[in-house]
């Protein structure tokens, strides 16, 4: 199994799920769990400890100020100017925001993850926009990509989000291509079609996972 793979449940499979923003990375993760499973949100983790957890409250507050919990909730608006509206400063804004938060919230998903597969889970699924990003897909079983072409992916934002399509760009720009993260993916679901078209194809890559075998971690590691 992956992400705790000294873990003693090796018959688990610990199963990522990413894409690019307006994919429908999250679409596919609520398909899945109506089917049954689990799956691991790291955006909301993220945005739950730093919310709850004092360390990192602090270590936000010392980058920000006080501004950043000013009404006691978390200014969500000032972190998103801090990184999105930094021009050539954008990537170095964002990882410096990573850095901060990421520890955090991966020991939290960790925990989450190896609590699910000792309660009897078979295959837990996180989803994450970062996991080949955050250098972490090596550590799960098996990776699943969503992909949408640019321009679906853009139109979906804009409405979803009430931002315009320059914003939109500006958060893409930050992340790894689509045709990237299809390469290293170990499957890819193409969501250009309709939900129920969605829902088939998610369907599919689930009943193919139930029949694959745990990653042999000690053998990659030789």
């Amino acid at each position: 199994m992956g992400i705790m793979s000294n873990s003693n449940q090796q018959e688990s499979l610990v199963i990522g799920i990413t894409g690019g923003i307006g994919s429908g990375k999250t679409a596919v993760a609520t398909i899945i769990e109506s089917l049954g499973f689990k799956v691991v949100s790291m955006d909301d983790i993220a945005k739950e400890e730093m919310m709850e957890n004092p360390e990192l409250k602090q270590k936000l507050i010392d980058k920000f100020g006080e501004i950043v919990y000013s009404d006691g909730n978390l200014n969500k608006t000032l972190i998103s100017e801090y990184i999105f509206n930094a021009g050539k400063d954008n990537k170095k804004h964002q990882e410096e925001v990573n850095q901060i938060v990421h520890p955090f919230a991966i020991d939290e998903m960790m925990a989450q993850v190896e609590e699910l597969i000792e309660e009897g889970e078979k295959m837990v699924f996180v989803e994450s926009a970062l996991i080949f990003e955050s250098g972490l897909f090596s550590g799960y079983d098996y990776v699943v990509s969503v992909f949408a072409p640019i321009e679906l992916a853009i139109q979906r934002v804009m409405q979803r989000n009430n931002i315009s399509q320059s914003q939109v760009l500006a958060r893409m720009e930050l992340q790894m291509s689509p045709q990237e993260k299809i390469k290293y993916a170990d499957f890819t679901i193409d969501n250009k079609g309709t939900l129920q078209e969605l829902e088939t194809a998610t369907k599919f890559i689930v009943s193919l996972l139930a029949d694959m075998p745990p990653k042999n971690f000690d053998e990659e590691e030789e």
